[in-house]
């Protein structure tokens, strides 16, 4: 069997798969309709040899395979689970069809429509340039830089032709910037036509403007706005003639040049016809070896910015080729590419299938060294990353090393409030089993995290701990019990930080689900009331999520009987009408199921309750609730009515 004939039985399976997706399940009707659409296309492609195999193809049929998995698995859920999950399977769905997108734009440069022709107008002209250029053999220096003129011959150098006076760099800038102006414009379905010489030209003036800011400025803009004004068919023809090489080649051979090349590539990077050269010229490595190599601040920002621009575009072929643009960017980009290299990369640590190329790549050393020097914010991001891939056994010992495994020593410094939140993050990330949990209890890491919570005034500092109880309660609910610590949770509930207020509300939740004598130590200490004005009163969707989440667990007994006591604190601060009030305006729905969930016990348990459900219209609200439901909320809002008709006409 050939290769072809192993894709077209792939696809078969692939096409019988999300038949029958849409024939069991039509929440996702729409789309999986689409993909089936493409899976379509692809066949025939395949089969009337338009396409061959490629790494684009195999990219996309592995994607595609990954997906149907996930998409069995979604089916196999319940239905208030698919609910929560259906946005998921919505962007897995959009991840496939770009990576479709992107395969038909490389598909069509491999077609015979776009070869290299000699009755191809536009196309000689960028040939007879890049011939130019590459006959050459010495850069004639422009009047706009002869300073910082580079003797490598580069294909763009030799751009440096003679200018009369009319003809200047400045005066070309100038004249690009106005006509530029002028494209972005006018209408966007006229498509002016700018030949690839004229491009080609205007890169130059780009690379040889020097370190005159307003020169840069003008020849980025005209650079920008003359190559989006190409039509998709123009800027193949360009790329054909070859412009990533020669900035890729400026990036390892001119300093002078660099910060030129790596704007230039940023800009190209936005368009879809340019990422698969892109990736052929092996950009992301380029950039990263200019940073390794040690440049000056301003350009490592401008290398860095090329870096977070240029990573998603080899995202799209294979995610472990964006690892090494990643570790770049968390050691040496700004805050706010820190932050979003970290982000990026959490969004990896759950694959296994990456494990390798991420301890490869120096991911988890970037990541330990953050913590030690990066912002609160950044370390919180870090915290959550190497906590996810300390999960992973093959990982656990590398995060482990590059953290720190002396637990008494860490422990120590929390003393240390300069450092504390960094020390409580370590200890985060090192509590994954239960045993390390309790090893770190026994260390006497509670009550100074305590303390931190109870006594500091940084922020910082109390979401650092705070998260740090959280992971550790589980295991260490005696020694938190001892230390007075729920008075302190408790407390520490009334903080304006949603960060706060939502771990503090999951420790309690844990602590709730751990022992009887835990609840009703909470219970006495008022945690109802600080529960329910935190479900009142926060801003924060999931923090009143998380509050509601706990007032179950007090309200609702494992022994499934209803607490009465914690039923009356709730209608102490008008319960029925805080609970009905959230219901009609937050939009989360797992939110509005732990609210339904409380209302429903507390009618049950209180007659006082069921003249507050009618007195603030509460048949209205859920009836308006119902129009919109769907699956297992609607199913619950169904119940809570019935519950209150029943129990309404035993009272009669």
């Amino acid at each position: 069997m050939d290769v072809v004939d192993a894709i077209s039985e792939l696809l078969e399976q692939g096409k019988s798969l999300l038949r029958t997706a849409v024939q069991v399940d039509d929440e996702l009707h729409e789309t999986a309709e689409r993909q089936l659409d493409q899976l379509q296309q692809i066949q025939s492609l395949l089969a009337s040899g338009h396409i061959s195999p490629s790494r684009s193809l195999d990219k996309y049929l592995l994607h595609f395979k990954e997906q149907l998995a996930y998409y069995e698995e979604f089916r196999s859920k319940s239905r208030i689970s698919r609910m929560f999950l259906k946005s998921h399977m919505e962007r897995r769905f959009e991840a496939c069809e770009i990576r479709f997108r992107s395969m038909e734009r490389v598909r069509r440069l491999e077609t015979d429509d776009v070869v290299l022709k000699a009755q191809n107008r536009v196309l000689r002209k960028a040939l007879d340039v890049k011939a130019e250029v590459m006959g050459s053999t010495q850069e004639r220096p422009s009047s706009a830089s002869t300073a910082y003129s580079s003797p490598t011959g580069s294909l763009v150098d030799v751009h440096s032709l003679s200018y009369s006076d009319s003809e200047s760099p400045i005066h070309e800038i100038e004249t690009h910037e106005a006509e530029s102006t002028h494209l972005t414009q006018a209408s966007p379905s006229h498509t002016a036509h700018v030949s690839p010489r004229r491009i080609f030209r205007v890169l130059h003036q780009l690379l040889t403007c020097g370190m005159d800011p307003t020169l840069e400025r003008k020849a980025l803009a005209s650079f920008d706005a003359l190559f989006l004004s190409l039509d998709s068919e123009s800027r193949v023809d360009i790329i054909q003639a070859g412009i990533i090489q020669p900035l890729v080649q400026q990036l390892r051979e001119s300093p002078r040049r660099l910060v030129h090349a790596a704007n230039a590539l940023r800009i190209l990077s936005k368009h879809p016809e340019v990422q698969e050269k892109m990736l052929d010229a092996d950009v992301v490595q380029q950039l990263v070896n200019v940073v390794d190599n040690g440049i000056t601040q301003t350009q490592n920002e401008a290398v860095t910015g090329a870096l977070e621009a240029v990573a998603p575009v080899s995202g799209r072929a294979d995610e472990a080729d964006m690892l090494p643009a990643l570790a770049q960017l968390i050691q040496s980009g700004t805050d706010e590419q820190k932050e979003r290299a970290v982000k990026t990369l959490y969004q990896f640590a759950s694959k296994t299938t990456l494990d390798v190329a991420i301890r490869a790549h120096g991911c988890i050393d970037a990541l330990a060294s953050l913590l030690h020097t990066g912002t609160p914010e950044q370390c919180h991001l870090v915290v959550k990353t190497l906590r996810c891939l300390a999960k992973q056994p093959s990982n656990r010992s590398f995060v482990v090393m590059a953290v720190g495994s002396d637990v008494e020593a860490l422990v120590e410094a929390l003393d240390a409030e300069a450092q504390a939140y960094r020390i409580a993050g370590a200890l985060t990330v090192l509590a994954i089993e239960e045993e390390d949990r309790r090893r770190i209890g026994e260390a006497g890491a509670i009550l100074p995290l305590l303390d931190i919570l109870q006594d500091s005034t940084d922020d910082a500092l109390t979401n650092s701990a705070a998260l740090a109880l959280c992971v550790l309660a589980n295991d260490n609910h005696d020694r938190i019990l001892e230390s007075n610590g729920l008075d302190v949770l408790i407390s520490a509930l009334q903080s304006p930080s949603d960060r706060q207020q939502q771990t503090v509300a999951r420790t309690l939740g844990r602590l709730a689900t751990s022992s009887d004598t835990c609840i009703d130590q909470m219970v006495d200490l008022g945690a109802v009331s600080a529960l329910m004005k935190v479900v009142s009163s926060s801003r924060h969707p999931q923090v009143k999520c998380e509050a509601a989440s706990v007032l179950c667990s007090l309200l609702h007994r494992r022994d499934d009987t209803v607490d009465t006591r914690v039923a009356s604190q709730i209608q102490q601060v008008d319960g029925v009408a805080v609970l009905l009030r959230v219901l009609s305006t937050i939009e989360l729905e797992e939110a509005r199921v732990f609210t339904l969930l409380l209302l429903q016990d507390v009618m049950i348990s209180s007659p006082t309750a069921k003249r507050a459900f009618v007195h603030h219209h509460g048949i209205a609200i859920i009836g308006n609730l119902l129009l919109t439901a769907s699956g297992d909320l609607h199913s619950l809002l169904s119940h809570v009515i019935d519950s209150f008709q029943e129990q309404r006409s035993i009272t009669l």
